[in-house]
């Protein structure tokens, strides 16, 4: 009797979550407007090319940075001993700064890479359809 209650109760309640998530969520019906704009946005291969423009856009925002270093100070302070007690301070600040245009450059190369992967996402979409 036992075993006949759990074949006819507990096993159909522990497959019901299965069965439910095969079926998935209710949604619209697919059409094949609707199966291309998935194909557009959800292949693995434009996800991919999205990431990757996104990584250019990123490259450009750190070659449009004014200094690749930050400016530095240091300072050294200490007693001088001899014949006379005095203190000696040494101050310094270093700025570095880019010369010729190397600014200029690498933001022009981030560009064209952030354009390079803009037409590559396009031409994937594209091949994705």
């Amino acid at each position: 009797m036992n075993k006949r209650i759990w074949y006819l109760l507990v096993l159909p309640a522990l497959s019901l979550p299965a069965v439910l998530c095969a079926q998935g969520p209710i949604g619209e019906p697919l059409t094949l407007s609707r199966v291309i704009d998935l194909a557009g946005t959800r292949a693995p291969d434009v996800r991919i090319a999205a990431t990757r423009i996104a990584e250019e856009e990123g490259k450009l925002a750190g070659a449009q940075v004014r200094s690749l270093e930050n400016p530095r100070l240091e300072a050294a302070l200490g007693p001088r001993i001899g014949p006379t007690t005095t203190v000696d301070v040494d101050v310094g600040v270093e700025i570095p700064f880019e010369r010729g245009g190397k600014r200029d450059h690498r933001v022009a190369v981030a560009r064209a890479g952030l354009q390079r992967e803009k037409h590559a996402g396009d031409d994937t979409r594209r091949r994705a359809v």
